[in-house]
């Protein structure tokens, strides 16, 4: 069987298209296929629980939190109604959700690097992410990654 190729895009599309229209509600039949895309999001795009909660709101980060962690034990434990509620979305979106407990940090990230700021630095750098609406640790990580790749491509060209 061949795989699907989907982006995050064409989730939050379908998203907006689908369910954005219908009123807020508690009932599985909304909130199941939702939290499968809200954890398609997290785990396989490494988007934010504030990304998330800014596209999928009004809705609090700690909700995020709870939601993208249901599609894994719903499909361990063969929730009939989740399966029912999901099948739509599942078809066009497959994807393996990892168990949550063992999902520490985004793909790939290994070490943390601990920095020290001046206050000006830091309110620079806090300035820089409010405009980008990001965590300031967000920030500061692209940053010096940009830096590393422009670095990279220097060296590669010189070297």
């Amino acid at each position: 069987m061949q795989e699907k190729i989907y982006d995050d895009g064409d989730i939050i599309r379908y998203y907006k298209n689908v369910f954005s229209k219908e009123k807020r509600s508690r009932k599985r039949k909304y909130i199941d296929p939702r939290d499968y895309m809200i954890a398609l999001l997290h785990y396989k795009f490494g988007y934010t629980e504030e990304i998330i909660a800014s596209i999928f709101g009004p809705i609090d980060r700690s909700t995020i939190n709870h939601a993208k962690r249901n599609p894994y034990y719903a499909l361990i434990y063969n929730d009939a109604t989740f399966l029912k509620n999901t099948k739509e979305v599942q078809e066009k979106f497959p994807y393996v959700f990892p168990e949550p407990s063992l999902v520490k940090g985004y793909p790939g990230r290994k070490y943390a690097i601990a920095v020290k700021l001046t206050p000006r630095d830091y309110d620079i750098l806090k300035t820089i992410a409010s405009a980008r609406g990001q965590r300031i640790d967000d920030t500061a990580r692209r940053l010096l990654l940009k830096q590393i790749r422009l670095f990279e491509l220097q060296y590669l060209k010189d070297g």
